[in-house]
């Protein structure tokens, strides 16, 4: 006879410490910044941090394009795209 186990003790693990992560952030304009969040920080706390219209801008994490509630990873690319329009 066999008997086979399987445990699940995730739920019982400590949650793993906040640390911070680096970021390279590109604008539209050329301009490039690497700043350190904090880890879970998303898209839209970047994009608020420098005032920029969440509408008016497209962005692309490590050149895919994402929506502004993507969480940053480690060692990212954050390309900030201005979307223009008009006549």
């Amino acid at each position: 006879m066999h008997i086979k186990f399987k445990l699940y003790f995730a739920s019982f693990l400590p949650m793993p410490a906040k640390r911070n992560v680096k970021v390279k952030v590109v604008f539209w304009d050329g301009r490039k910044e690497e700043i350190i969040v904090s880890a879970r920080t998303r898209i839209m706390d970047i994009l608020k941090k420098y005032n920029l219209n969440l509408e008016a801008v497209l962005c692309l994490l490590n050149s895919q394009l994402v929506t502004e509630d993507e969480e940053i990873v480690e060692n990212s690319e954050l390309m900030i795209l201005s979307v223009v329009s008009g006549g």
